[in-house]
């Protein structure tokens, strides 16, 4: 049965009128979100995420509305058409005419961004004679934002958003909302930025790639050929690792260079293993060799990290 027009204002009526702040706990972690009211039919959303995987609100709100979002830090995948998708990093904004789709994916399990919501059907008179005052045509911006887009974000809109994260917290709400209409009145004053050169995939590109991670990160005592693993999926090599970079936003070796400095903190603070197990474990035949590169990741040395994890803990 279609969510009618009446259902999806009644959903979206409380996120209006006060602050609200919420925490949802995945298989994998947790994710808060806080939610600003600016203008009616105008919200800013924080979101704070520790998981992999935040599913998407899409059948609770308008389909006529414009999505803006900035990431602080940490990488997101998000739908651009039924079948391609988009990325964006630390740094990056996206702007998107609908509502995503499908899930939201967050390939490091850590992510911080803003949204903000513009639904213009919701808009009262007072939203109207205040977009009046600054001179805001969201409408038009809407229309400029002919799909979904990934850009660097300019420094001056940058700036806006960081002076609201580093002020959130004891920042009023009338500041915030002070700092959600400059970033709009940059945004509706400026051309759009062009699009910026990351890639985007399809949905059956962006599922191989994360196939090969789960494969590659399932036993890291062991070194898997990515050719190995591409000729079992039927394409090559090259694209293969094209597709990983493009999801992962850096290579496989640096990934898993990652990957096995997370699990040998993990395995120096929960267990007693020896140093030369824990560096088997992490793919590493010499000992000497992983304390080289744990020294270098972590600026000290395995034995060093295990005493000072202990120390903290008693």
């Amino acid at each position: 049965m279609k969510t009618s027009r009446t259902a999806k204002i009644a959903a979206i009526t409380p996120f209006v009128t006060e602050v609200v702040h919420t925490r949802q706990t995945t298989a994998d972690g947790y994710y808060e979100v806080t939610i600003y009211p600016i203008l009616p039919g105008i919200l800013l959303a924080f979101n704070d995420v520790h998981t992999t995987t935040v599913p998407t609100a899409a059948s609770h709100f308008f389909d006529d509305c414009l999505i803006l979002n900035y990431c602080l830090d940490g990488r997101c995948e998000f739908c651009v058409s039924n079948d391609n998708y988009g990325y964006v990093d630390s740094g990056m904004s996206s702007m998107a005419a609908r509502m995503a789709q499908g899930d939201f994916y967050y390939p490091s399990g850590l992510y911080m961004g803003y949204e903000i919501y513009i639904f213009p059907p919701l808009f009262t008179e007072k939203t109207e004679k205040t977009l009046a005052l600054f001179g805001l045509d969201l409408r038009a911006l809407r229309r400029r934002c002919q799909r979904s887009s990934a850009y660097a974000t300019p420094r001056e809109l940058q700036l806006i958003w960081e002076e609201l994260y580093h002020s959130e917290g004891t920042a009023l709400l009338g500041t915030v909302r002070l700092q959600v209409l400059r970033a709009l009145h940059y945004l509706d004053t400026h051309a759009l930025p062009p699009q910026s050169g990351c890639q985007y995939l399809t949905r059956t590109q962006s599922l191989l790639a994360k196939r090969l991670e789960e494969e590659l990160t399932q036993d890291l005592s062991r070194h898997l050929a990515v050719r190995k693993v591409a000729e079992r999926y039927g394409v090559s090599e090259t694209s293969l690792k094209n597709y990983f970079c493009a999801v992962y936003g850096v290579n496989v070796s640096t990934y898993l260079g990652e990957a096995r400095m997370k699990l040998a903190a993990q395995l120096l603070t929960g267990t007693t293993q020896s140093i030369a197990a824990i560096a088997r474990q992490c793919g590493y035949v010499n000992q000497g060799r992983f304390a080289g590169v744990f020294y270098e990741h972590y600026h000290v040395k395995p034995m060093d990290y295990r005493r000072a994890s202990r120390l903290a803990g008693e």
